[in-house]
């Protein structure tokens, strides 16, 4: 009777353990209520809502509009992943466990499947994601790669501390989940957020480099159907220059984006305005202040 009893005691600690593993929590104390609600990628009627709810369980919502709706059709189209979410420190892990994908009808919302979660390159989500805090927001960020451009690749730190630099953060839309109460830009991240691999992306003055030479007609752009030229700019590594951090010139359109550095150099392509090649010229000086847009340079 003693050993079954042990075994039993066993059992049961070895389900508790798994259970701990596949994440939830258990009770409204265990993680700050600040945490809880909506957080936003992309546009609020375009883009991805995140939800973490107070019973430990997420909604990954992600809205399609129909660009031409007729009688009888949806207007839309949302797909759902739910399941459950585990907090830890300063990290938050979900744990899908279903799919769901609905019409959405001028009086209703129709479910037209509700499977299993499976990973596919249409419903695949990133579910590891750190917590960074700054000027009253809230973001969720994941150091899980996406390609840009092609044959770049970026991840939400590296978009983030883009935006930090440039002035553009708090703003309303975004490429990573956010949860948004406040407008103030002007403030120091707390770097101790931030993984050590990822702390040089973030800027703590300003940053300037000058177009020393353009690479004519570099890469054929299948979007905007014409070639593009790459630029050649001084200043690289050893002034903190990194890749995915963007530069402003005094004309609307020569906004360059750097993809590649080295010790000495980096190289970068038109991020805006593809068409107007000649906006950038040998000799002109970029800063990494989004000036036109956010003012003069906070000292």
């Amino acid at each position: 009777m003693k050993q079954q009893i042990s075994i039993l005691i066993i059992c049961l600690f070895f389900s508790c353990c798994q259970n701990s593993d596949q994440g939830g929590y258990y009770g409204k104390g265990d993680i700050d209520d600040d945490l809880l609600g909506t957080y936003t990628k992309g546009y609020s009627d375009m883009g991805t809502n995140l939800i973490l709810e107070e019973d430990g369980t997420f909604i990954n919502e992600d809205y399609y509009y129909s660009d031409y709706i007729q009688k009888g059709e949806p207007s839309a189209w949302i797909t759902e992943i739910k399941g459950r979410f585990k907090i830890s420190s300063n990290e938050i892990v979900l744990y899908p466990e279903v799919y769901l994908t609905k019409e959405i009808y001028n009086d209703s919302i129709v479910i037209l499947d509700s499977l299993e979660y499976y990973s596919s390159d249409s419903t695949t989500i990133n579910t590891e994601f750190i917590i960074v805090r700054w000027t009253g927001n809230i973001y969720l960020l994941s150091e899980e790669a996406s390609f840009r451009y092609g044959y770049r690749v970026d991840n939400d730190f590296v978009l983030f501390a883009d935006n930090y630099n440039s002035g553009s953060e708090p703003r309303w839309n975004g490429s990573y989940f956010a949860k948004r109460n406040c407008k103030v830009r002007y403030e120091s991240i707390d770097l101790e957020q931030i993984p050590m691999k990822w702390r040089s992306s973030f800027l703590d003055s300003l940053k300037q480099v000058i177009v020393i030479d353009v690479e004519q007609e570099y890469l054929y752009d299948s979007t905007f159907m014409c070639y593009i030229n790459r630029y050649v700019l001084e200043g690289g590594e050893h002034r903190g220059i990194r890749e995915g951090m963007t530069f402003y010139g005094k004309e609307d359109c020569c906004v360059l984006k750097i993809m590649n550095t080295d010790e000495l150099t980096s190289k970068g392509f038109i991020e805006l305005c593809p068409y107007h090649q000649n906006s950038c010229k040998v000799g002109d000086t970029l800063i990494s202040w989004n000036k036109k847009d956010n003012g003069e340079y906070p000292p």
